[in-house]
């Protein structure tokens, strides 16, 4: 062999020594089915129907805004936490702006009712749960469907199994749910889409729930500007983007 030849096997053999010998991957591809059937667990719409709403209307409301129909608030009601001043100021602007009946304004005002963020279940039942029963009893709470909370009410209840967020289990005192309140379980209820029924208007009085919603922001006036910008946007006009999933 040639001193050429020979140069050339000896550099072949070098690299062939260093490349390491493939050995075959054992390493599955990945697949949405290694990811298991319980993914979406509780999220079941028996029928797919309901969310099909072609043709898509481009007019939201076809026979139009009146200022009575858009500021008919006679089913809210608002909490407010006394001992909050950020919780006084959202919630009395609000009915202020939204000319709610008094007799639809939910006040905590006992000694050492909490304002922090998070309350433990005792002090949920003892300053907030009690207390709204009670006037709920005492009051016409008929046609009531819809509650507002604030700034400056707790936002969650903490604990164990029972741990919670505070609007979640406003929604369900005094109704048909309220055994509920407290339990270590999901309950399950037969509104909207996500229960297999048609879209419609909410009736607590049908479902046994309040919807609830809250005010609030990182500052009052981030609260109080939302409350503003609703005020002023009668008549307005712009492109909206919904998720309604």
């Amino acid at each position: 062999m040639s001193t050429k030849a020979c140069s050339v096997a000896f550099v072949a053999l070098l690299l062939t020594s260093l490349v390491p010998l493939a050995t075959p991957s054992t390493e599955q591809p990945f697949s949405d089915d290694r990811l298991g059937d319980d993914r979406f667990a509780g999220f079941v719409v028996s029928n797919q129907d309901v969310w099909n709403q072609t043709p898509w209307p481009i007019t939201a409301v076809p026979e139009g805004f009146t200022y009575d129909s858009v500021t008919d608030y006679s089913d809210v009601g608002v909490l407010i936490n006394n001992l909050s001043e950020e919780s006084r100021t959202i919630g009395w602007a609000y009915v202020a702006a939204r000319n709610i009946s008094l007799d639809r304004v939910f006040i905590f005002d006992a000694s050492g009712t909490p304002t922090g963020e998070t309350i433990n279940r005792n002090q949920f039942d003892t300053y907030f749960a009690s207390p709204f029963l009670e006037m709920l009893q005492n009051r016409s709470s008929n046609g009531l469907n819809y509650l507002v909370t604030t700034k400056g009410v707790p936002l969650r209840v903490s604990g164990g199994n029972n741990k919670a967020s505070f609007d979640q289990e406003l929604s369900l005192l005094g109704g048909a749910y309220n055994s509920t309140v407290g339990g270590d379980y999901w309950g399950t209820h037969t509104y909207g889409p996500l229960a297999g029924k048609a879209m419609e208007p909410f009736s607590r009085s049908k479902y046994g729930f309040f919807l609830v919603t809250r005010l609030t922001g990182y500052t009052v006036d981030t609260a109080l500007d939302l409350i503003e910008r609703a005020n002023n946007s009668l008549g307005q006009r712009g492109t909206f983007v919904l998720d309604v999933a």
